[in-house]
């Protein structure tokens, strides 16, 4: 080998070590197909420096292809007038599969442009004096919804093409629920958002729903994350169907008895409630006193409480109990630590 094609060789080498650093510093390199496979392999938005006219129709849609398995998001950087309709379709698929975040750089049909956030009506209230320190609050749910209309692409692709990837990106990441347009958030997408994410349930909206598909919803999102429960809308709802995914909630995690809302349940309902809490784990009795339960009823919950776990004597309010109900109180606490010892 000539000195030429030594040296040609050490700067070739040299380039391929620093695209294996980083596959941003395509930006200064000769942009060959080689070295551009590199760079997207090792840093997805590397697809962005990409040269286009030094590439083949076939060639980019390689490189896009791999940009996106590396980095979903990648996609926000392709661009689709190198290529046919199928070909984005496909490069899309790859991209949610590998981060449902990557939806919101979808480019969908023109046909959504008619829907933006502002026909999407959610519920006013708030439930700030039921929720634990919430990162959102229900005020901030429509401006958390993004729309970005700069990805609106004419006839890029059919609704149903788009609605299949609007499946893929949820089942992936329930949470990508927030970047679908309006129209396009149906049922089956919301059930699979938050079978996903049971906080997806903060992005479902109600008005495009019928009150029992939104009521199924709302109990598979408890099921999978119990603390979906202070996202759910109390207004929207019938007593009974409140009351039920309390009951579900409570079921996995006791701790959720502490977000739920009582303006909506009976004093009987409550009571089950809590009685339902204090069973799974008598823990559960330190949430209990917030809903200023009195009598035998109080007594009742103090007493299965106390039978499941008998540490938990210190979150009683003895105020609420008469003298006698606190000795038998003391003396089944008695009879279980004797029981415990044995």
């Amino acid at each position: 080998m000539d000195y030429y094609g030594k040296k040609y060789q050490k700067y070739k080498l040299k380039y391929y070590n620093l695209l294996n650093q980083s596959g941003a510093s395509l930006v200064k390199l000769k942009k060959n197909f080689d070295i551009c496979k590199i760079a997207v392999q090792n840093n997805g938005k590397a697809i962005k420096f990409v040269d286009i006219d030094k590439m083949t129709p076939e060639q980019y849609y390689e490189l896009c292809k791999i940009a996106v398995q590396n980095d979903g998001k990648a996609i926000k950087f392709v661009n689709i007038d190198k290529m046919t309709p199928e070909q984005y379709y496909d490069i899309c698929k790859i991209a949610v599969q590998n981060n449902g975040d990557a939806l919101m750089f979808v480019q969908y049909p023109s046909d959504t442009l008619e829907t933006h956030k502002e026909s999407v009506q959610y519920p006013k209230e708030t439930r700030k004096d039921y929720v634990q320190s919430p990162k959102e609050t229900l005020e901030t749910r429509k401006e958390s919804v993004q729309y970005p209309k700069e990805y609106v692409h004419k006839d890029i692709m059919t609704l149903k093409q788009y609605n299949d990837i609007c499946k893929i990106a949820v089942q992936n990441k329930g949470l990508a629920l927030r970047y679908l347009p309006y129209m396009q958030i149906s049922f089956d997408i919301c059930k699979i958002a938050v079978q996903n994410n049971g906080k997806a349930i903060f992005f479902v909206p109600i008005n495009n729903m019928k009150p029992e598909e939104y009521y199924e919803i709302c109990k598979i999102a408890v099921i999978n994350n119990s603390y979906a429960l202070q996202f759910i809308p109390i207004n929207n709802m019938k007593p009974e169907e409140y009351y039920d995914i309390c009951k579900i909630a409570v079921q996995y995690n006791y701790k959720v008895l502490d977000i739920v809302a009582i303006c909506k349940m009976t004093l009987e309902q409550i009571v089950d409630i809590c009685i339902q809490a204090v069973i799974i784990n008598g823990l559960a009795l330190q949430y209990v006193n917030k809903f200023n339960i009195k009598d035998d009823n109080y007594y009742k919950i103090c007493v299965i409480a106390v039978l499941n776990n008998v540490s938990v004597l210190q979150y009683v309010d003895n105020t609420l109990l008469s003298k006698k109900q606190i000795f038998n109180l003391k003396k089944i606490l008695t009879l279980s630590k004797d029981k415990l010892q044995k």
